[in-house]
């Protein structure tokens, strides 16, 4: 299908909606359109806590701060556990793609790209250790303490300490997001996790799964998020 008499087909085509079923029936796309996820401050305030933890995430200035910690000599993509929370001193800036907003020509400025349900799966179980991916009781331990399900509760242990039902009020948020190439099992150690309420985590994973399907985002595709006032 093309967009008009002019366009060549290599620049359209048309496709289902992306990964799970969402009403959409097919569509025309133009591939050559840049598909942009924009997060609102001042209107998105459902899931303000993930976009503050992207702007952490991603801020070279402060963000060795984040978990786990970028150090030389880690296994980022096969891990036996979590790198040490420290800080040791040998923590290094870690670089982000995505933003359509960073300064052109540099890595943070470069495209995510959709990742297959397969390749999400393999992104979430890095640091997402339930028993069916961690068989058979889901537990990893870290300086001498046994955790469940999520290096999250390592790393903010403090949020579920404080949290009355952590079980169904916290959830492990991680960014580049599970869903493009460039999640955890890919990211080398340029990623953050943080603990964060499940109202915030599930209004923006709504919000992203949302935009994949209107803007028609397949795995392969490239696409980029901004944050705006």
């Amino acid at each position: 299908m093309n967009l008009d008499a002019s366009t060549p087909e290599e620049t359209a085509r048309a496709t289902t909606a992306a990964d799970e079923p969402t009403g959409h029936k097919g569509g025309c796309i133009h591939t050559l359109a840049k598909r942009i996820f924009t997060m609102k401050e001042s209107r998105d305030t459902s899931f303000s806590e993930v976009i503050n933890h992207i702007k952490d995430a991603r801020n070279q200035a402060t963000n060795k701060g984040t978990f786990p910690p970028l150090r030389n000599g880690e296994n980022y993509g096969n891990p036996q556990g979590p790198p040490l929370k420290g800080p040791l001193g040998n923590e290094k800036p870690k670089v982000m793609r995505g933003d359509w907003l960073a300064p052109y020509v540099t890595e943070a400025a470069k495209p995510f790209i959709k990742a297959t349900v397969e390749q999400a799966k393999k992104n979430r179980k890095v640091f997402s250790l339930n028993p069916k991916d961690n068989p058979p009781s889901g537990l990893f331990q870290a300086e001498g303490q046994w955790y469940t399900n999520s290096w999250c509760k390592y790393y903010w242990k403090s949020v579920y300490d404080a949290s009355p039902n952590p079980s169904k009020l916290v959830q492990c948020d991680e960014f580049p997001w599970a869903s493009s190439t460039q999640g955890t099992a890919n990211a080398n150690g340029h990623f953050s996790i943080k603990a964060i309420s499940t109202a915030h985590n599930g209004a923006h994973g709504n919000a992203i799964k949302a935009f994949y399907g209107e803007e028609r985002v397949m795995p392969g595709d490239s696409f980029w998020y901004e944050i705006i006032p």
